[in-house]
């Protein structure tokens, strides 16, 4: 936008945006007391001496190779084979890729390590209602708690509060970790959650041509029809797991943040569109973790974090809904993953798998399907360029902003530079009025430098 620049009104325009919640999968003193057992039972693991073999070796199954180590991780307290439960075929498969295929420096893309190993087997036992999962001690807990990373974050179906469960190390050398009725809840559903996917695939309008107009299209529907569990994450999630599960989002409608990041990765995916789920770590205990997701667009990967865009709630356990007021803008629909880095830690296991998102808007953004505008600022030049509707737009002018707003009455204006957003903001508000007896000021309805948008309405 050809707007001149005032930089020394910056500083006193500077407007700090509220932070939106985030979710909780567990209180405090569950948190706690599952990361005391788990410190308590690594820290037996360290002063045990087992007299057993310790060298991993590689097994294939399927044409892919994957680390194991000669004793079997045993199920409800039986040895079954690897490749008896390397071979089982989720109802999940047909949609969603397993994204461990991390083959960068990699030879062979299809030889897995212990934590993909690890994370087939927490996959099979959640899938399946198996209650007690015992790793041989050769696995180590770091392997473990990789693996329960992975599993969340790749398979759709396995939320990632499920990792949360208590862990022992036993006498015989096994790490048995009790996977609850509350983790279970919602893990036999799986044929009514394929067909509630199913049915929202079905119902997208056939002009829905590109990524970019298909991913808008579910994340409008996970939006509009997935209210958020307030009350179960805040009083039962731990007898209660339906709602960090697929179940809970895509059957129930109700769900936290883990769910819904379920939901979005499912639908994606069914639509085509490479997904995956992002899972970040409090940045103290006061606060809580959370779960969303990037995707693929066109080539380039973006942020989409549907909880804190849902409008709806759930504020106790009856079905009363509370709806808060929307106005039609998803503020985190294909967002840049930094626009968060100053509220949480990604997992250090989670950069493994979730990609890095693109920092800078172009002409394939997400964000031309949220903004009639997106600000593209140089990060070496401070040139802008602008889009609309995916297409440059040459000296964007306050008359074509006062055209636009006469036909439309309101433009969304998306920047990826704040600065240039407050520079913007600032000519705006002290350029000759638009329209005659109305200050500039007043058409400004909204301004947000936390997510980079202002809003224009006459």
């Amino acid at each position: 936008m050809k707007f001149k620049r005032f930089a020394a009104a910056l500083t006193a325009m500077v407007m700090a945006a509220a932070p939106l919640g985030g979710c909780s999968d567990m209180s405090k003193t569950e948190e706690s007391s599952r990361k005391e057992a788990s410190d308590s039972a690594a820290e037996k693991a360290d002063t045990a001496e087992f007299p057993f073999e310790v060298e991993d070796h590689q097994i294939e199954v399927g044409g892919k190779k994957y680390q194991v180590f000669d004793r079997e991780i045993r199920f409800n307290y039986a040895d079954v084979p690897y490749e008896e439960w390397l071979s089982y075929k989720s109802p999940f498969d047909e949609y969603v890729p397993l994204l461990l295929n991390y083959d960068d420096g990699i030879e062979d893309p299809d030889i897995y390590d212990l934590e993909t190993t690890a994370a087939y087997a927490i996959r099979y036992a959640y899938e399946n209602g198996i209650e007690e999962i015992e790793f041989p001690v050769e696995f180590g807990d770091m392997t473990m708690a990789g693996g329960w990373e992975f599993a969340g974050l790749c398979f759709p179906n396995v939320p990632l509060a499920a990792e949360n469960c208590n862990y022992e190390l036993t006498d015989e050398g096994y790490y048995r970790i009790h996977l609850a009725e509350s983790v279970l809840k919602a893990a036999s559903h799986n044929d009514e959650v394929i067909a509630a996917a199913k049915e929202v695939i079905e119902s997208m309008p056939e002009d829905c041509d590109t990524d970019a107009e298909k991913a808008y299209f579910l994340y409008d529907w996970v939006c509009r029809n997935i209210a958020y569990d307030e009350f179960h994450a805040e009083n039962t999630g731990a007898v209660n797991n339906e709602p960090q599960s697929l179940y809970g989002a895509l059957v129930k409608k109700r769900a936290v943040c883990d769910g819904i990041a379920c939901a979005v990765q499912l639908l994606f995916n069914m639509a085509g569109i490479e997904c995956g789920k992002v899972d970040a770590l409090p940045l103290s205990s006061e606060e809580d973790g959370h779960v969303w997701n990037y995707a693929y667009i066109d080539d380039e990967v973006w942020d989409f974090d549907a909880t804190w865009d849902i409008y709806r709630f759930y504020e106790s356990d009856d079905d009363e809904i509370t709806d808060y007021d929307f106005d039609g803008l998803y503020e985190w629909f294909g967002t840049s993953r930094t626009e968060k880095s100053t509220m949480f830690n990604i997992n250090d296991s989670c950069l493994w798998t979730a990609a890095p998102t693109t920092d800078a808007y172009t002409e394939k953004s997400p964000a031309n399907v949220i903004f009639d505008y997106v600000m593209h600022t140089d990060p070496d030049t401070y040139d802008l360029t602008t889009y609309h509707n995916g297409e440059k737009v040459e000296n964007l002018s306050l008359d074509d902003l006062k055209k636009e707003l006469e036909e439309n009455g309101r433009i969304t204006l998306g920047y990826d530079n704040n600065m240039m957003l407050l520079a913007d903001f600032a000519y705006i508000e002290t350029a000759e009025p638009m329209f005659e007896g109305i200050e500039n000021d007043e058409l400004i309805q909204n301004l947000d430098v936390y997510s980079n948008f202002m809003i224009l309405a006459k």
